[in-house]
């Protein structure tokens, strides 16, 4: 024998409804609440977390002129952030820096930064950049990483053309 809630003299029609009725509003309820925890770790991710995804995205920038026109310019990504495509002013001479102008160089940290002192310690000051692939830690690669960056006092700071 089956159930047919129109046959139940206690079943008013009314009663399912407001059921139905309740049940939906907890359903939007828990939906609203998912979507409000989704928009809240979205925002901490963006704002409280790790690297800011816009600010070195490799997108031009807006610089204004002095005479109030708009001018982009194009900035180039590196492995250690931005930087413009010019060399610096002025090299790091390998023989006088300290260890943290040494640190700061490109591909190069606080322990190569030591070894770095250590070598010229013991082996007395360097006499060709090409001198510090000595240095435990450094090859050619790094040399070449390095190159734009460092000198060595009484060598050209850039190769004869």
């Amino acid at each position: 024998m089956r159930y047919h809630p129109e046959d139940d003299p206690d079943f008013r029609e009314e009663d399912a409804s407001q059921e139905e009725s309740a049940f939906q509003k907890q359903a939007w309820f828990v939906i609203g609440i998912a979507c409000l925890l989704c928009a809240g770790l979205i925002l901490y991710s963006l704002f409280f977390t790790g690297p800011k995804v816009w600010e070195n995205a490799g997108l031009p920038e807006v610089s204004s002129l002095a005479s109030g026109v708009s001018a982009v310019s194009q900035t180039s990504d590196t492995a250690s952030g931005t930087a413009s495509s010019s060399e610096p002013q002025e090299k790091l001479d390998l023989n006088t820096a300290t260890q943290e102008e040494l640190d700061a160089l490109p591909g190069i940290g606080p322990v190569k930064a030591e070894a770095i002192l250590q070598y010229r310690e013991e082996s007395g000051p360097f006499r060709t950049v090409e001198e510090i692939m000595e240095v435990e830690g450094i090859g050619e690669k790094t040399l070449e990483q390095l190159r734009p960056y460092i000198t060595v006092e009484g060598e050209p700071s850039s190769p004869p053309a």
